[in-house]
C-alpha cells in the first residue's frame, strides 16, 4: 500500500462507505477529541504528582496492554500482569483523577479453567452494549484460547468456564480488540505477527454462550491489513514500513459529529523502533490505515495501546518499558 504523506490535521480517516465497490470516502476528524493524534506523552508539569509521563507503576511486575474507561474524572484500567515467577494475569487500578495517578494495582482474573493454567492476559473491554452484559472483558490464555468474564458493576467478574472462541478457529492468532458493530461482536487479532484477522458473531450468539449456552458461531477472516500497510518513524523525518504487528485494541466511539466510528489501535515494530498506530472505519467492516503514527518516538518499547475520551480530550494509554514497566498517559496538543 502506497501511504500518503499528509498533514495529521487535515487528514482524518479514510473510511470505506458501502460494501462491494462504494468507494472511499474522506471525512476530516480534527482537534483534541478526535482521537487520532499525533499524541505526545504527558509532560511532569501536567501531572506534578506523577511520575510523568507514567500513571501506574508497578515495580517487580511487566505491566501492558491496557483496556480502560472513564467515569467523570475517574479512569478505571484493566492490565497484563507478567510477574517474575508465577503466571500472567489480568489485574485492575483504579485512577480517581489522571492528575494523581493510579490506586493500588489488584488481580481481577486469574487462572482457574485447565485452559487458562499457563496465564491469561490482552485484556478488552465491551461495556454497554445493548444485549450483553454491562462489562465483558475479554481476555486470551496464553495458548491462545479467547475467554471472557462478565460482570453488571465492573468489579465482581464471574469467567466463563470454557474459551468463548477457541485457539484452533484463529489459528494461533495473538493480540485482542473488541468492539460491537450492527448487531455483531468483532473481535481483532494478529496472525504471525504480519496481518490483522477478525473473528465475528452475532451479540444475540455471544449473549448466549455467556449465559452458559452454546458456542457462537464464529465467522473469521483476514481484515486486509498487513505490518507493512502501516508506518513508524525511521531517520529524522523519514518513516519506514512497519515488518510486525505486535498488538492491537478496538473502541467504538462517538464522534464530535455525532457519527459512530470503529477505530483499531494496532502496535507496530520495524526493526527496534515502535509506533502506535491507527486504522478506522465508519461502517464498521472496511478499516483504512491512518497515515501518521499517534505515538512514533516514545523513548521506550511500547506493549499495547488504547484511546478513550476523558474530560471532553482523546488520551492515550500505552504499556512503555524504559528503565521502569508501566502505563503512560499522553494528549493531544
Amino acid at each position: 500500500m502506497e501511504h500518503v504523506k499528509t498533514p495529521m490535521w487535515l487528514l482524518s480517516l479514510l473510511c470505506a462507505c458501502g460494501v462491494g465497490g462504494g468507494g472511499a470516502e474522506l471525512r476530516v476528524e480534527s482537534g483534541p477529541q478526535s482521537g487520532l493524534g499525533p499524541f505526545r506523552l504527558l509532560l511532569a508539569a501536567e501531572a506534578p504528582a506523577l511520575d510523568a509521563p507514567f500513571v501506574l507503576l508497578a515495580p517487580g511486575l511487566e505491566v501492558a496492554e491496557p483496556a480502560a474507561v472513564a467515569d467523570g474524572a475517574q479512569l478505571r484500567l484493566w492490565v497484563s500482569v507478567r510477574p517474575r515467577q508465577g503466571v500472567p494475569f489480568i489485574a485492575e487500578a483504579t485512577v480517581p483523577r489522571l492528575e494523581e495517578g493510579a490506586s493500588e494495582l489488584m488481580p481481577v482474573l486469574l487462572p482457574h479453567a485447565p485452559w487458562e493454567q499457563s496465564g491469561l492476559g490482552r485484556p478488552a473491554l465491551v461495556r454497554g452494549e445493548p444485549g450483553l452484559p454491562r462489562y465483558v472483558l475479554f481476555y486470551q490464555a496464553e495458548h491462545g484460547d479467547v475467554g471472557a468474564a462478565v460482570s453488571e458493576d465492573g468489579h465482581g467478574f464471574w469467567q466463563l468456564p470454557v474459551p468463548l472462541l477457541p485457539a484452533a478457529a484463529i489459528g494461533g492468532a495473538r493480540g485482542l480488540g473488541g468492539l460491537v458493530t450492527a448487531q455483531e461482536l468483532h473481535l481483532f487479532l494478529v496472525r504471525g505477527e504480519v496481518e490483522l484477522v477478525r473473528a465475528r458473531a452475532s451479540v444475540a450468539e455471544v449473549a448466549r454462550a455467556l449465559g452458559g449456552g452454546p458456542p457462537p458461531g464464529w465467522q473469521v477472516g483476514s481484515l486486509g491489513l498487513a505490518a507493512v500497510d502501516f508506518v513508524v518513524p525511521g531517520s529524522g523525518t523519514e518513516t519506514v514500513p512497519g515488518e510486525r504487528i505486535l498488538s492491537v485494541s478496538a473502541r467504538a466511539v462517538q464522534t464530535p459529529a455525532g457519527r459512530r466510528r470503529y477505530d483499531l489501535f494496532v502496535t507496530v515494530g520495524a526493526g527496534p523502533r515502535r509506533a502506535l498506530c491507527a486504522a478506522s472505519s465508519y461502517d464498521g467492516r472496511q478499516y483504512l490505515v491512518v497515515p501518521t503514527p499517534l505515538l512514533g518516538r516514545p523513548g521506550g518499547q511500547l506493549q499495547g495501546g488504547t484511546v478513550l475520551l476523558y474530560r471532553q480530550r482523546a488520551l492515550l494509554l500505552v504499556g512503555l518499558t524504559t528503565t521502569r514497566s508501566g502505563i503512560a498517559a499522553g494528549l493531544i496538543p
